[in-house]
């Protein structure tokens, strides 16, 4: 009886799936605001330039970070949601390849500041000596070492079921602590830039300036997206379906 009582009500069912659509299409709806705004922010107050000119091509830092590692990078990490129904495989090589363009979107955005920084004149500026940049050196080799070791262990056919059992909960936890590091190294560069604008004379964030508002607004949003994403990887009742994840073993031991 304990057992039977434990089933969710079709009514229940109903209302955990219609919460979670809505759920996701919020978090797309967000995901993709804050890439707009942040693509507004930079054409608006920065201008983009050809990528050749080294000089001013900064504004591809921020806009090319947020739709690796905050639009794509989220989306890999809710594909096993989304997709939960769907055969596992493929919903595998999504992840990957998600991740993969979220690496080098990465990739782009750091060359872009790292050149900005060589490139500024009349002298060049400094490099990784903030916090901002630290963190994001961090986030990104550990981003680049987690999608590594999960494509290595997961998606090639070579690893043990035993080995994959074992590497699972670190893999999830870890990409989960990653995009919490993606978040506090975005907000960190957006309060950098807000107090660089202010000493540069260009811009008075004390002042409550429209691009002060902007950047507490893209802050804010970022924020909000991040508890989305958590709640909706998170929550127990979006989980893969225990008869999908047998099939998904006894097809792996088929394959062994």
């Amino acid at each position: 009886m304990e057992k039977y009582d434990s089933i969710p009500s079709l009514g229940e069912q109903r209302t955990t799936y219609r919460l979670f659509t809505f759920l996701v299409i919020l978090s797309q709806l967000v995901a993709a605001g804050v890439t707009l705004m942040v693509g507004l922010w930079m054409g608006i107050y920065q201008g983009f330039s050809s990528w050749e000119d080294k000089t001013k091509i900064f504004s591809y830092h921020p806009l090319f970070m947020v739709i690796g590692l905050v639009f794509l990078y989220g989306h890999a990490i809710l594909v096993y949601r989304i997709w939960r129904n769907n055969r596992k495989i493929y919903v595998k090589i999504l992840h990957a390849v998600l991740h993969g363009l979220a690496l080098l979107f990465a990739s782009l955005g750091l060359k872009a500041v790292f050149d900005s920084h060589n490139y500024a004149k009349p002298n060049p500026a400094n490099n990784l000596y903030s916090l901002h940049s630290w963190l994001g050196i961090l986030t990104i080799s550990l981003f680049a070492f987690q999608w590594l070791a999960g494509f290595l262990t997961f998606l090639l056919p070579f690893a043990s079921q035993g080995l994959r059992a074992c590497v699972k909960p670190l893999h999830v936890c870890g990409g989960i602590v990653i995009f919490l590091l993606v978040i506090a190294t975005c907000l960190l560069g957006l309060t950098e830039k807000a107090l660089f604008n202010e000493m540069s004379g260009k811009d008075k964030y004390t002042e409550y300036s429209a691009q002060g508002k902007l950047i507490n607004a893209i802050g804010l949003m970022l924020i909000f997206l991040a508890m989305l994403f958590m709640f909706i990887v998170i929550n127990p009742n979006y989980r893969r379906p225990p008869e999908t994840e047998e099939e998904d073993r006894q097809a792996l031991q088929l394959s062994h």
